[in-house]
């Protein structure tokens, strides 16, 4: 396996930063590892986002475009088995901590696993006056933290922030996989602490957003309980 970094970027409905986000995440690899790749998997966006993503395809970037809706983590999960390089990062689209994406990068070069972890203890909270929204979603965010320290025994306060990196370890292709949209982020920290391998999580400041596509009360928060529900029992009592 070639050494150097495949950079997967989900991509939902990303126009309106896209393209400049990925310029930005070009000018960081090409000052701290010039071996790498960027993989865009389009997860059938309804505006201009293909399109966009298609007009940057380069011998450095290539595009994925999902025929249906499959989700962030399928979405990884299928730019994973296109990638080409021995580690692995993958970042949301719109580039959430990108001032910790450096550590990230040197991180790999000592550890398996590195990711941001927004409730490490040097973390810090940007927020001062929040809405009842962003307090409502940090208490529910809080709690599905909670249980997931509680049920996986993690060290960490904190799995689901949006940036993380990787090295393909030994059988990695043999590990299995079963979240679909939400929950990959556990199944990756699982599988390396039983293994044990060395993990590093780093703090990072962060805002909690005022705005986000999962609703307080909709539909898809029964997708994210049911899947939840599913992790546990599949990957914590099964495996």
């Amino acid at each position: 396996m070639k050494k150097g970094i495949s950079c997967i970027i989900p991509c939902l409905n990303s126009e309106k930063y896209i393209k400049k986000n990925i310029i930005t995440i070009n000018k960081i690899f090409k000052k701290y590892e010039k071996k790498f790749e960027i993989i865009l998997i389009d997860d059938f966006s309804k505006d201009k986002t293909l399109e966009i993503i298609k007009s940057l395809r380069s011998n450095k970037v290539k595009i994925i475009k999902n025929k249906k809706n499959l989700g962030k983590s399928s979405s990884i999960i299928k730019g994973v088995k296109k990638s080409a390089f021995n580690k692995v990062i993958f970042v949301d689209s719109d580039l959430p901590y990108l001032k910790n994406f450096k550590q990230i990068i040197k991180g790999l070069k000592k550890y398996d696993l590195v990711f941001v972890d927004r409730g490490h203890k040097d973390s810090r909270k940007l927020n001062s006056n929040e809405t009842f929204y962003q307090s409502l979603r940090e208490i529910i965010g809080g709690l599905i933290k909670f249980l997931i320290k509680i049920i996986f025994n993690f060290p960490y306060k904190d799995t689901q922030a949006g940036l993380k990196g990787f090295k393909k370890i030994k059988d990695f292709s043999k590990i299995k996989f079963y979240s679909r949209r939400f929950f990959l982020d556990i199944e990756l920290i699982n599988s390396y602490h039983k293994k044990r391998k060395k993990i590093k999580n780093i703090p990072t400041s962060y805002s909690v957003a005022k705005t986000s596509t999962i609703k307080l009360f909709s539909f898809k928060n029964i997708e994210i309980i049911l899947e939840f529900i599913k992790i546990v029992f599949l990957v914590k009592f099964k495996s």
